[in-house]
């Protein structure tokens, strides 16, 4: 019974909610059927596999079905029709412990006004309506989730007069209107900034580059009030811009720090990871002076819990935050980073693979070679591990002036080739392709000291808007001359 759908999210549970799912399970009212105590009994083997050392043995089918029905003989399909039962229980209590969360008071008073208004409860229905209309004016953050908010309460209070129709007055339409287009622009333009951002690192199909061309204007008024939709739109601009510049980075953080007290935490979180790419974007176009500053950017965007999703950080987050770390030599700030977050990688099945890699990348930095070598791991099916393994590994042959360092160049480039239209943006398949074609050049420079050598190929590395590990490179063309400059 172990990996079913109940035992692996009943293991995700925190202890409260373990206790909240036995309350509930107490509950008549939701535990009902004839199988009601084989369901308590089946929360009991649930909860003893927790804390046992084998949690395979315990949930063994056999031993289960011994548990929940005693002295009964085996009936084939009724372990499984109970787990049927247990599970659509279990759903149920995830959706109501998730509905009457504190954060969703606004939702549970608008929905009390829904229900008295259809009970014709006129008064009721007022009361209801006006604590959910003060509560979301007390709000003074702004955010997606308000917006959509905001116009749910507008639409309901036309809903009202639209029954109830005096023949006088606008029926509220104005004001649904208002908010429908503040929610539109703002949620619009979320989604093609995800779009435009994911398309500097992913070959999109033409259909969705489609829906980022569209020319569209959005209301002076809109972008003239609030916070949100004006930085939202900021970003937008840069996004859509061919070449990032470094002074729109510069104004879209003093955006966000002039509006910070205005926008929702969870909102504010999403516009600062726009900033960290957009600061990455151009990092990878040559700006490296910028690097100390993405740092301190990460550093403050970490302890504020920015990068956490339940306690949770992306592989890709790790991943940014370790090479930026290591490129302004912080290299005892980015072990320890990765030994923090060693087990708090997203990722079932490759977070081993997601620690090995980035442990790999401090490893190189501590000029460790063979032991960062023995540990890359290869495969993964996320592209910027995959191209940041094999890309590590050409750096540690070169190093390590290995014999097979020019067969290590070949099938990198080959596999860029082949996978350039596929699964690489125009953007990320340049910007690998200059770095491979650049460790070829050095490699194949003479041994002897040779300035002039030295100094074309920096001019050449330089003249690349995109380069992958471009300091490194020019490092190791400084390293041909007899001289740094």
């Amino acid at each position: 019974m172990r990996n079913t759908y109940v035992s692996e999210i009943f293991e995700a549970l925190s202890l409260e909610e373990v206790e909240a799912l036995r309350l509930f399970l107490e509950s008549p009212y939701f535990n009902s059927s004839h199988y009601a105590a084989a369901i308590k009994a089946l929360f009991q083997v649930l909860e003893s596999a927790r804390h046992a050392s084998d949690p395979a043995h315990v949930l063994k089918k056999d031993r289960v079905y011994e548990q929940v029905f005693p002295n009964s003989e085996p009936v084939k399909g009724k372990l499984d029709k109970l787990l049927s039962e247990f599970k659509k229980l279990f759903q149920t209590f995830l959706v109501v412990q998730h509905y009457l969360n504190n954060r969703n008071e606004q939702e549970h008073l608008l929905d009390l006004a829904v229900v008295m208004r259809g009970r014709g409860l006129e008064g009721k229905y007022r009361q209801a309506l006006d604590k959910t209309r003060e509560l979301a004016a007390s709000t003074e953050v702004e955010s997606l989730a308000n917006h959509l908010f905001m116009l749910k309460v507008a639409m309901e209070e036309h809903e009202w007069n639209s029954v109830y129709n005096k023949a006088k007055g606008d029926l509220g339409i104005p004001e649904v209107l208002f908010q429908l287009d503040r929610y539109y622009y703002t949620q619009r333009l979320e989604m093609l900034n995800r779009l435009l951002l994911q398309q500097k690192v992913a070959a999109l199909p033409a259909v969705s580059l489609a829906s980022t061309q569209d020319l569209w204007e959005i209301p002076k008024s809109f972008l003239e009030t609030g916070s949100l939709l004006p930085i939202t739109w900021k970003i937008y601009a840069i996004l859509k811009a061919p070449v990032p510049v470094v002074k729109d980075f510069e104004q879209l953080l003093e955006m966000l720090q002039a509006h910070e007290s205005r926008i929702s935490p969870e909102h504010l979180k999403e516009l600062y990871a726009y900033l960290r790419n957009l600061c990455i974007l151009l990092i990878d176009s040559g700006h490296v002076d910028l690097r100390p500053i993405l740092f301190q950017i990460q550093k403050d965007n970490l302890a504020r819990g920015y990068f956490y999703h339940e306690g949770k950080i992306s592989p890709n987050s790790v991943l940014n935050i370790t090479r930026i770390a290591l490129s302004v030599q912080d290299v005892a700030w980015a072990n320890a980073f990765v030994e923090r977050h060693k087990e708090a990688i997203i990722g079932e099945n490759e977070a081993c693979d997601f620690y090995r890699m980035n442990k790999a990348l401090c490893l190189f930095a501590e000029k460790k070679y063979e032991e960062a070598l023995e540990i890359i791991p290869f495969g993964s099916s996320f592209s910027f591990y995959h191209l940041t393994a094999r890309g590590l590994e050409l750096k540690i042959y070169f190093e390590l002036d290995s014999d097979l360092l020019p067969y290590k160049i070949d099938a990198f480039k080959m596999f860029i080739s082949r996978a350039g239209d596929k699964m690489l943006s125009k953007d990320l398949h340049e910007h690998f392709s200059n770095f491979i074609n650049f460790v070829r050049q050095i490699s194949l420079s003479p041994k002897t000291k040779d300035n002039a050598r030295s100094e074309q190929l920096i001019r050449r590395i330089n003249a690349k808007k995109l380069v992958a590990e471009r300091v490194w490179l020019i490092e190791k063309a400084r390293d041909l001359g007899g001289r740094r400059f």
